[in-house]
């Protein structure tokens, strides 16, 4: 894109290929890229995060590594992977204790990292993960950035406090009451800023107005999912089980699915 604004911004055209310069990175051939509400937003200034222009969007991604740096052990060339959108710093109390999402100075891919609507992307070679079996390109690129919502919510929150409490719906409540002040302030605040768009009164007038309902939709049904529907869910499938019963965790040695990560 060259601009703020509604798709008139964005361009099919011919750019440099990316260049490793870090031994820690790797460049991936897209085969295929989702579009997350933080391509809409990125697109159209909303975020408040600056990025110089011309930018490529594109938060999620899967395809094939093609070039890795000297210092990058976990993929190989030839390897298919999907791609991890967000990397922190490596340096803060966050990135120290594997919560690089809460990094204050966390990059994306398609915020501050050039994106994946792109023919090749470049970024950290930890960021990769292989494609599981019998997953197309299209499947693998589709759950990424969403997958760390539910991630934080199903298995850091509400699956250690099942462990503590014994009650699965008490447990899902409570993890979704944590995280009910960031997930409602981030939300309003987005619905505040799409609101003189969805009449007609921001950039782009009439042309931008259908666009912004539809991400006002949005946020109100993923805000309303998050905080109702998948601790029902999560309460639900746990209630069928007891406090004793085998965890999600796979960092949880005592996971069944603790061999199936290791493997």
């Amino acid at each position: 894109m060259h601009g703020y604004g509604g798709v008139e911004q964005l361009f099919y055209e011919e750019v440099d290929e990316p260049r490793l310069i870090e031994p820690d990175d790797v460049i991936v051939k897209l085969k295929a890229a989702a579009i997350n509400h933080i391509d809409i937003w990125n697109r159209m200034g909303a975020t408040g995060i600056v990025v110089p222009m011309p930018h490529i969007l594109g938060a999620d991604g899967a395809g094939v590594v093609v070039e890795v740096g000297a210092k990058v052990a976990n993929v190989k060339v030839g390897d298919l992977v999907c791609l991890y959108p967000p990397t922190g710093c490596g340096q803060c109390e966050f990135c120290l204790t594997d919560r690089d999402f809460m990094c204050f100075r966390l990059r994306v891919l398609g915020e501050r990292m050039e994106g994946t609507y792109a023919q090749y992307v470049k970024l950290p070679a930890q960021n990769c993960f292989p494609i599981p079996q019998n997953y197309s390109f299209e499947e693998a690129a589709a759950f990424p950035l969403v997958f760390i919502t539910l991630w934080r919510m199903l298995i850091t929150n509400a699956e250690q406090l099942r462990k503590h409490s014994g009650n699965a719906l008490e447990a899902a409540t409570e993890a979704a009451s944590l995280r009910l002040r960031p997930i409602l302030m981030t939300s309003i605040a987005m619905i505040a800023g799409m609101i003189p768009m969805a009449t007609g009164h921001g950039e782009g007038g009439g042309q931008v107005a259908p666009l912004a309902r539809a991400v006002i939709g949005g946020l109100f049904a993923s805000t309303m999912t998050a905080l109702f529907i998948l601790p029902l869910v999560f309460s639900w499938i746990q209630g069928k089980t007891s406090t004793a019963s085998v965890s999600l965790d796979p960092e949880d040695k005592e996971s069944k699915y603790y061999v199936m990560s290791a493997t």
